[in-house]
């Protein structure tokens, strides 16, 4: 299933990978883009919040060094 043209799900194991070998090196960053509310009810260990609404086309894409 694909959700919209240039959008590849990812299933549970993919994320974990994912965390493991990206995220807890450094070399990866995985957002919730949910509301700050929901975030705070429970969260992927690892995830950083930017809520979908704060993004925008003029948002970085890397943070600055």
């Amino acid at each position: 299933m694909v959700p919209a043209a240039g959008v590849t799900p990812v299933a549970e194991l993919e994320v974990v990978t994912f965390l493991q070998d990206n995220v807890a090196v450094g070399t990866g960053l995985l957002v919730d883009a949910r509301l700050p509310e929901w975030f705070t009810q429970g969260a992927i260990p690892g995830a950083v919040n930017i809520p979908f609404a704060a993004i925008t086309r003029k948002t970085p894409i890397r943070p600055k060094s």
